[in-house]
């Protein structure tokens, strides 16, 4: 695949990695700047889209479909712009955020991971929330639930959770601990296992 230590600036666009037992494209240490962007990762071993710390700079327009882990994991996110981008029936999780204090988590979509493979299945799985925006992202058709968090939004913290729809995913629409400082109430959803609103 494609891999960087670090990446603080220019484009990686338009690049397609394919079968990769590792890695299709990935940041071992910090993403400062700069953009990578609708580039498509697919029958990826490990993750499609790897970062180890994110601080900066824009993940726009990827797509990951039918690997046999992970979409997109993303850690330490402290700024920056994770948007529009789809992760779709890989056998585990569609995104797994570690880590968000600031930045913007928009408009990406997790559809039929973990549907027909026995993996886990999560649409958005997010862990250790204490600011930043998480909106207007889709989960939909997922093995299991919409959106999981187990250590979710801190106590307090400064986080947005807005906007979310989770339609006809297998298990719960929403199974989130703790509570955003803002954003409960406006996410919708149908057809899931329960839990259909947050």
């Amino acid at each position: 695949g494609f891999g960087f230590t670090t990446f603080s600036g220019g484009t990686v666009s338009n690049n397609t990695a394919t079968g990769n037992i590792q890695i299709g494209f990935g940041v071992s240490d910090t993403f400062s700047g700069g953009t990578i962007s609708s580039n498509t990762a697919t029958g990826h071993q490990n993750e499609a889209f790897a970062v180890a710390n994110f601080s900066g700079g824009s993940l726009t327009g990827n797509i990951a479909s039918d690997g046999n882990y992970s979409g997109f994991i993303v850690g330490n996110i402290s700024g920056g712009t994770i948007s529009n981008n789809t992760a779709s029936r890989n056998d585990y999780y569609g995104f797994r955020i570690y880590g968000l204090s600031a930045g913007t988590i928009t408009g990406n979509t997790a559809n039929e991971n973990g549907i027909g493979t026995g993996g886990t299945g999560y649409g958005f799985e997010m862990y250790e929330i204490s600011g930043g925006t998480i909106d207007a992202n889709t989960a939909s058709g997922n093995a299991t639930q919409g959106f999981y968090s187990s250590n979710g939004f801190t106590d307090p913290n400064s986080a947005s959770f807005s906007d979310n729809v989770s339609t006809a995913n297998t298990g719960q629409g929403y199974d989130i601990t703790g509570t955003p400082a803002s954003g409960s109430g406006t996410n919708t959803g149908s057809g899931n296992g329960s839990n259909d609103s947050y």
